[in-house]
């Protein structure tokens, strides 16, 4: 679980097999988003679901910092997404950068 780290901040997240797994905001008990999925396409081979068919990976590089590090890889290696997911101590905003 991640949360807000400024004084004012309402936002909270939970994550699980690599991806972003619940955001909360305003409050604690309001979900406002469900589980991120993400759907990879190539043109030689079809479609793939990270989720499903894929390794995921999600660690938390600082133990001091509520920043995230995930990642998602096929099977066979042939793609992989990364990402970094963190809050942003000025405003309500969650980012990710894949």
């Amino acid at each position: 679980m991640g949360s807000d780290p400024s004084d004012q901040g309402r936002m909270v997240f939970t994550g699980s097999q690599g991806q972003l797994d619940k955001i909360f905001y305003p409050r604690p008990d309001r979900v406002v988003n469900l589980a991120q999925q993400w759907l990879v396409t190539a043109a030689d081979a079809g479609w793939s679901e990270p989720e499903s068919e894929g390794r995921q990976q999600l660690l938390r590089p600082d133990g001091q910092a509520l920043v995230w590090s995930g990642l998602s890889q096929s099977a066979h290696e042939r793609w992989q997404i990364r990402r970094r997911v963190f809050m942003d101590p000025q405003r309500d905003v969650l980012v990710q950068r894949l």
